[in-house]
């Protein structure tokens, strides 16, 4: 019989983190403007030969106003800034 897997909780990753000197970042998951400035950093450092990082991203189980919903939120950043994907 297959034993059930625990969730890895943060205290844990960062405990795990720091024991292997990992870089680690908690960020909003439904906030895609931030997800994506986590992304471009921790690729940039990777890029440079900087090693891994580990990223965390939370989600809320709260409904958010259409005003806020993730993609709407960096379509927005994007256009202003001149970012084409």
């Amino acid at each position: 019989s297959r034993k059930a897997a625990t969730p890895l909780l943060w205290p844990e990753l960062t405990k795990l983190c720091r024991g292997l000197h990992l870089p680690h970042f908690a960020v909003d998951g439904e906030d895609a403007v931030a997800v994506y400035r986590v992304m471009q950093e921790t690729s940039a450092r990777a890029r440079s030969n900087g090693g891994p990082s580990v990223i965390w991203a939370m989600l809320s189980a709260a409904r958010l106003a259409p005003h806020q919903q993730p993609l709407k939120r960096l379509d927005a950043y994007m256009a202003a800034r001149g970012i084409r994907l």
